[in-house]
């Protein structure tokens, strides 16, 4: 089967409109102590990138406008996707003018800003904290281009930087992670999810879960899955994999490199991230408050993901993170 007819067979689910993209499973507690929820995605708008090493990868198709299904009750907006690729609706020049400083923000759906307008996510706030700051006046204009996108694990953020990063030369990288991050490998369990959606629609259990309403009727199977895969592999392994996929980036990449690091407390987790600060050279970021606690700053109990709120409040507490640490040029 070529790569096109696989990507297509996976992401197809035959009776049903919505693609579900970010894999999550209502049951399954998170990090935050809460449900997680799934974002949906038509798979008319996303698109294989044939220069991708990955079996699977995926991106939104350049100028295309994604809009959540008819139930979903959080959002109504658009999600506008520029000829690049990415959730901007400005196109950036790959020649960066010299009075500019450009950022990459890497990341998952709370980079790309799943359920709210594109104006009120943490990487557009941080661009006008920026420029709008009387604290920053080395450069004459600060641009920061949002990579994000649902459902990235490490190795994708990595890809989508190789492909659409790279070449805009930033002076900096801010790549927001979370435990999920560590604990997820897209490109080998895509298949199985394939198989369990034709096993599930022969026995009729799949076209039962949807009449019932539930969006996503793989998910507890293919959660069942991921813990097998991570068993079978060792955990130890797992997450030495995740980091030699971390380790790619700087393949593409020798300038500062942030993490902003959401609430990651698992110590071998954090291993990771504190070897990468003594090997390269790599910032870590941490004194971020949790959304999820504070009132109207995330969509609990529907779901997790920050709100307008919770974006502003993650740029400013970055900003200032970034400003105290004198990772960001901003006074002469």
């Amino acid at each position: 089967m070529s790569k096109t007819t696989l990507f297509i067979a996976i992401v197809g689910v035959q009776g049903v409109i919505a693609l579900f993209l970010l894999y999550r499973i209502f049951s399954k507690p998170d990090v935050f102590g809460t449900a997680i929820s799934v974002a949906p995605m038509s798979k008319e708008l996303l698109k294989e990138n044939v220069q991708s090493r990955l079996k699977h990868y995926y991106e939104p198709a350049p100028n295309s406008t994604i809009r959540d299904p008819d139930w979903s009750k959080l959002y109504h907006g658009e999600y506008r996707i520029n000829g690049d690729s990415l959730r901007e609706d400005q196109e950036y020049s790959v020649d960066k003018d010299a009075d500019v400083f450009r950022i990459i923000a890497l990341g998952d759906s709370w980079t790309y800003g799943l359920f709210v307008d594109g104006d009120n996510i943490w990487p557009e706030f941080l661009e006008r904290k920026l420029n709008d700051s009387e604290r920053c006046n080395v450069y004459e204009k600060y641009e920061v281009i949002n990579l994000g996108f649902p459902g990235y694990d490490i190795q994708y953020g990595v890809e989508r930087f190789r492909l659409r990063g790279q070449k805009y030369d930033p002076d900096l990288v801010i790549w927001l992670l979370k435990d999920d991050d560590f604990l997820e490998m897209r490109d080998r369990t895509s298949e199985k999810e394939a198989e369990l959606i034709q096993e599930m629609k022969a026995s009729g259990e799949y076209d039962a879960l949807v009449k019932e309403g539930v969006p996503y009727p793989q998910a507890e199977k293919m959660y069942k899955f991921s813990l097998e895969l991570r068993d079978e592999v060792g955990t130890d392994t797992f997450l030495q994999q995740q980091e030699e996929y971390f380790n790619e980036i700087f393949n593409y990449y020798d300038n500062k490199l942030v993490v902003m690091n959401l609430y990651i407390k698992d110590p071998k987790m954090l291993s990771i991230l504190s070897r990468k600060v003594k090997e390269r050279e790599m910032a870590v970021l941490s004194e971020f408050s949790n959304v999820t606690k504070i009132p109207d700053a995330s969509f609990i109990p529907d779901d997790y993901h920050p709100t307008a709120k919770g974006h502003e409040l993650l740029a400013e507490e970055l900003f200032n993170q970034l400003y105290e640490n004198n990772i960001i040029p901003c006074e002469e």
